[in-house]
């Protein structure tokens, strides 16, 4: 910040001593300097016209500027540091809008009929999606009274044993609240997977695809398919 200091304090044992010795005013200037790359440091004695008292109140009076243009430039960079933060926390709170948009759209439920909800996952299923999951259809089924949940994996890429756990926790907690679930959509890439990692899914309700699910939700709440497969409510 180009602020040396003990330069002036120096000079002045320097002029103090060579006025004494010499019987006259004298004042050393610092010519070269080793904190700005200079090999050594270098005063000038000379004699001068003024007062070593004057030349002290010269220095406060300098050393006083530079007190003031050092709180100046703290104080700027102060507002520049606040203003940086409050743009990272800005920044920060549009990922996580972001990230909670993203996540909600990547674990849709839809109300395919009344009383029946699909839940599509496509992609990659991680442990945070699972239990993003497990959240929103619970949620789901309270909110729109639901009374089966079809879980597509048709478009799922990958399933390991947490996420199958996940599944499962998921499925049994729709139970507890009094309504039906079947996973559908499981494909031989996905059976084999979870025939390889040994996951066993019990006494859950499982389909090959989205169709035969359909037509079990709509078993389930007392409706039947015509031959043109429109659904038809029993009487």
């Amino acid at each position: 910040m180009g602020v040396l200091w003990g330069v002036h304090y120096v000079s002045g044992k320097f002029a103090g001593w060579f006025s004494h010795h010499f019987e006259t005013n004298c004042w050393a200037t610092q010519r070269r300097f080793v904190t700005q790359g200079d090999p050594y440091d270098e005063f000038v004695v000379e004699p001068s016209s003024r007062l070593i008292e004057e030349e002290l109140e010269t220095i406060e009076r300098e050393e006083h500027e530079r007190q003031l243009q050092l709180e100046e430039l703290v104080e700027q960079r102060t507002a520049q540091l606040s203003a940086t933060i409050n743009e990272l926390q800005q920044a920060q709170s549009a990922l996580r809008m972001q990230a909670r948009l993203i996540q909600e759209i990547g674990t849709p439920v839809v109300q395919i009929w009344h009383g029946v909800l699909m839940v599509p996952m496509v992609g990659v299923i991680d442990n945070r999606r699972a239990m993003h999951l497990t959240e929103t259809v619970l949620s789901e089924i309270s909110n729109r009274a639901a009374q089966v949940v079809l879980i597509d994996i048709t478009g799922v890429i990958n399933l390991d044993t947490e996420v199958a756990n996940y599944l499962m926790q998921t499925m049994r907690a729709i139970t507890l609240l009094g309504a039906y679930s079947a996973l559908v959509g499981i494909s031989p890439a996905i059976a084999q997977t979870m025939v390889t990692l040994g996951i066993e899914l019990g006494n859950l309700t499982t389909f090959a695809n989205l169709q035969q699910g359909l037509e079990y939700a709509f078993q389930r709440i007392g409706i039947r398919l015509c031959d043109g497969h429109v659904p038809l409510r029993e009487r």
